[in-house]
């Protein structure tokens, strides 16, 4: 990150979503997002204590997360004490009882007011439409993701990847994760889809970002067309939507070119 931004993470961990439904992922992504709102909470918090900038984001299937935040953070502000319950009441059902309860007192901390809003969404990649589930498996029927919630055993060359030091990561969240993405990706239209234009319909509401890498460009097809056809929808102004192409790199831009990924960061501060 650039050194005048803290980091703050979200972590992946286990939790009753992956056993909540018999036979189906459950909503994995579902309670990634109300993690990631608690965080989000706390920083529009600490801004409208302190006057900082903040911003939020996620890469890849943490851009699922992302979208859904934004609805959420939509919501607050059109209509801060029906949301604010409305949130309140899912969050419990979703997450375990501390983490609820951490939830729903942030929000009543908010006291029917709406959140000091971040200067900006980002999302690099985030998992947005079905291209983004299509293709990359074993079986040329199937999306990976779909392979992969469907797949009892997780793949030999996946096990390094489970057992990192740090990783809370198990077979069975990766299943969860890989149906939820084909649920929202294949739903027509994409949800998130719709989660974005809310977003730009906030009046003097903050950017989206969408950051890609210029290798991924057979997705890009689809999806920039996509974004500026919500951008048109809302009615928001063109410098509410930013699209940046990060050259000569791919999927994992984050290893491949950290340093223009910090650039775009930084700009969005700066600005």
């Amino acid at each position: 990150m650039p050194k005048s931004v803290s980091f703050v993470p979200v972590d992946y961990y286990p939790s009753a979503a992956e056993q909540r439904v018999a036979g189906e992922p459950g909503d994995f992504i579902e309670v990634a997002a109300y993690r990631m709102l608690t965080k989000i909470l706390n920083a529009s918090l600490a801004a409208a204590a302190s006057g900082n900038p903040w911003a939020f984001g996620g890469h890849s299937a943490g851009g699922a997360a992302v979208y859904r935040c934004m609805d959420y953070l939509a919501s607050l502000i059109k209509d801060p004490v029906a949301s604010a319950k409305a949130i309140s009441s899912e969050g419990i059902r979703w997450l375990p009882a501390e983490e609820g309860l951490e939830l729903s007192e942030l929000l009543t901390r908010l006291a029917g007011q709406p959140p000091a809003m971040p200067i900006a969404a980002f999302s690099f990649e985030g998992s947005l439409m079905p291209c983004d589930v299509a293709g990359g498996g074993d079986d040329p029927n199937k999306g990976w993701a779909q392979e992969w919630s469907e797949a009892k055993d997780c793949p030999d060359w996946m096990e390094d990847d489970l057992h990192q030091e740090g990783s809370q990561w198990t077979w069975p969240m990766v299943k969860a994760c890989a149906g939820c993405l084909c649920a929202d990706c294949d739903s027509s239209p994409p949800r998130q889809l719709a989660s974005i234009q809310r977003w730009l319909e906030l009046p003097q509401g903050p950017r989206f970002i969408f950051v890609a890498g210029a290798k991924s460009s057979a997705n890009q097809k689809g999806l920039f067309p996509a974004l500026k056809s919500v951008l048109q929808s809302s009615g928001a102004p063109e410098d509410r939507l930013q699209i940046e192409v990060i050259p000569k790199c791919g999927h994992g831009m984050e290893d491949e070119a950290p340093a223009k990924v910090r650039k775009i960061i930084a700009a969005a501060f700066s600005s």
